[in-house]
């Protein structure tokens, strides 16, 4: 959605240059600035997500995210428009940089490229996708706003599905463990049956917390 969004605005460009009145170079900036936010957002997010849990921040950002596409649908003047893409940027710079690292959470170092391809693989997808569906909502009302609007159900979906299923990833792996394929099946089968897990109690948000790591440091795994 990051890139879906950040692209969908091509289709829509000289609609909105034309209504707002402005000039084709500060038209440029609804995307540009997009893009920069999109990675400027990543030395925040990833440190914060080390130290309060990649759950929160992925719920913060992604209901962030769906507030200021509803800003975007919404807003009548370029001043406007233009906040609006800033705040999508910054919120959406998460998907970005926390993608690869959760990867790295949940697999071993040997299972990673099939993973880190696979997102890959969805960002390329929403760029691609982006112009298009766009491009056909355009074509068939003369209401750009409505470009916006069919954003507002994907990025409500996001946030939804965020809040309901994105488990925390954060943990400290051995480096012992860096290259196996992890515990033995019995004693990850006895450790299951500790923690027991349920799907109610992964909905919390304070699961982790490093109160021992500073804010922008991210400490070494655990020896």
């Amino acid at each position: 959605m990051s890139n879906y969004i950040t692209v969908s605005i091509s289709p829509i460009f000289n609609t909105i240059v034309t209504n707002f009145n402005i000039t084709a170079t500060q038209g440029s900036y609804l995307l540009t600035l997009n893009l920069l936010l999109l990675g400027l957002g990543n030395p925040f997010w990833i440190p914060l997500s080390e130290k309060i849990g990649k759950r929160p921040v992925l719920i913060a950002c992604s209901g962030l995210f769906f507030v200021s596409t509803i800003w975007a649908a919404v807003a009548k003047s370029y001043g406007s428009l233009l906040g609006a893409r800033l705040v999508q940027g910054f919120a959406a710079s998460a998907s970005e940089g926390l993608g690869p690292v959760i990867v790295a959470d949940v697999y071993f170092l040997h299972e990673r490229g099939l993973y880190i391809g696979i997102n890959i693989l969805l960002f390329t997808l929403g760029t691609s996708l982006g112009g298009i569906f766009s491009g056909l909502i355009a074509n068939a009302t003369t209401n750009w706003h409505w470009v916006y609007w069919h954003q507002v159900f994907l990025t409500g979906a996001l946030f939804l599905g965020t809040v309901l299923f994105q488990a925390e990833t954060n943990f400290d792996r051995p480096l012992d463990n860096e290259f196996g394929e992890g515990l033995p099946a019995s004693q990850l089968a006895h450790l299951r049956a500790r923690a027991k897990s349920s799907w109610i109690k992964s909905l919390g948000v304070t699961s982790w917390y490093n109160s021992s790591q500073q804010f922008g440091i991210v400490s070494p795994p655990m020896a």
